[in-house]
C-alpha cells in the first residue's frame, strides 16, 4: 500500500530538494538539543535544562562522561552540567542521535524495518571505532578526532533516514531489490543533507559522505582514508586473514602506511574503544 519505488524515489528527491528530512519518532528531547547544538555559544544551562528533562537521554550522557574514554583524575561525575563540560559539544551531539536511533529501533511504527536499523547502527559505531583504533598507528600525524568518529558514526543516517520513510510504504517494502537499490545510490545525498541540516560541521560531513570513495587516487583526506580501511574490517566480520592480504592492495591504506598492521592488534583495540564508551552509544 501507499506509493510504489518510483513515486517514493520522487518524494525522497523531493525531500532533499526542500531539505525537509525529519524522521517521525526522533525524541523531543534530542529535536531540541540538535537545534540549540547549532549555536556556537548555547550556554550549558540551556543544554543541561534539555538534557535534564529526559531522564533516559540524562542516563547516557552521565554514563558517557563517566565512561573510560572521558575519565578523569577527579573521579565520576553525578551531575549533568559536569557530564556535558567534560564530554564536550561534539559527543553530546553523538550520545543524543545514538539516544534517538535507539529509540526508533524500539517503535512500533518502524517494526518491518527494526532489525535492518539496528545491523546500519551497529555497523556504522563499528566503523568508527575501528578508524579510531587504525588512527593510534598513526604517529606524528594530526587527525580530527571529531571528523572521524562522528563521521563514521552518522555515515549511515541516510540509510536509516530512507527506511524509516519506506515503512509507511508496504508496495516498497516489499520490493527488495528496489529497496537494496535506494540504499546503495542515494544514502550518500540523504546523509549530506540530513548532517547540513543539523548544521553538523563540514568535516563532519565530507567524512561521513566520502569515504566511501577515498579509494581514489587524487584523495588527500586522512578522515576518509582511516573511514575506508576500518570498513574493510568491518565487512569481514573477523576473518583476519581477508584483511591481511587485502590492506597492501588498498590505496588509502598505503597512503596511510597501514598496508601492513597485525589486524588481530587493530579489532582488540577496537573492541576496548568501543567498551570505553560505558555502552552510551548501543
Amino acid at each position: 500500500m501507499g506509493l510504489d519505488a518510483r513515486q517514493f524515489l520522487a518524494k525522497l528527491q523531493g525531500d532533499i530538494a526542500s531539505r525537509s528530512i525529519e524522521i517521525a519518532g526522533f525524541p523531543n528531547s534530542c529535536v531540541r538539543l540538535l537545534v540549540e547544538l547549532k549555536d556556537d555559544f548555547v550556554s550549558t544551562q540551556t543544554l543541561e535544562r534539555i538534557v535534564r528533562g529526559d531522564v533516559a537521554l540524562s542516563g547516557r550522557v552521565i554514563s558517557m562522561a563517566n565512561s573510560a574514554a572521558f575519565q578523569s583524575s577527579t573521579g565520576p561525575t553525578t551531575t549533568i552540567s559536569g557530564a556535558i563540560a567534560r564530554i564536550g559539544l561534539a559527543a553530546l551531539r553523538t550520545v543524543a542521535l545514538a539516544y534517538a536511533f535507539a529509540s526508533l529501533r524500539d517503535m512500533k511504527l518502524y517494526k518491518p524495518v527494526q532489525s535492518r536499523m539496528g545491523e546500519i547502527w551497529a555497523r556504522s559505531v563499528a566503523l568508527a571505532t575501528l578508524a579510531r583504533a587504525l588512527s593510534l598507528q598513526l604517529e606524528g600525524r594530526r587527525i580530527d578526532r571529531d571528523a572521524l568518529i562522528l563521521g563514521g558514526m552518522l555515515s549511515g543516517v541516510g540509510k536509516i533516514y530512507l527506511l524509516a520513510e519506506a515503512a509507511a510504504h508496504e508496495d516498497v517494502l516489499n520490493d527488495f531489490a528496489a529497496v537494496e537499490h535506494l540504499l546503495q545510490t542515494w544514502h550518500v545525498k540523504l546523509t549530506g543533507a540530513m548532517l547540513k541540516n543539523w548544521e553538523f560541521p563540514e568535516a563532519v560531513v565530507r567524512a561521513a559522505t566520502t569515504y566511501e570513495t577515498a579509494k581514489d587516487p587524487s584523495s588527500k583526506d586522512p578522515v576518509a582514508d582511516l573511514l575506508y580501511v576500518a570498513g574493510i574490517f568491518v565487512d569481514s566480520k573477523g576473518d583476519t586473514a581477508s584483511v591481511a592480504s587485502r590492506l597492501p592492495l588498498v590505496v588509502p591504506a598505503m597512503r596511510l602506511g597501514l598496508a601492513i598492521v597485525n589486524p588481530e592488534e587493530i579489532l582488540s583495540s577496537a573492541a576496548q574503544e568501543a567498551a570505553s564508551f560505558g555502552g552510551a552509544l548501543a
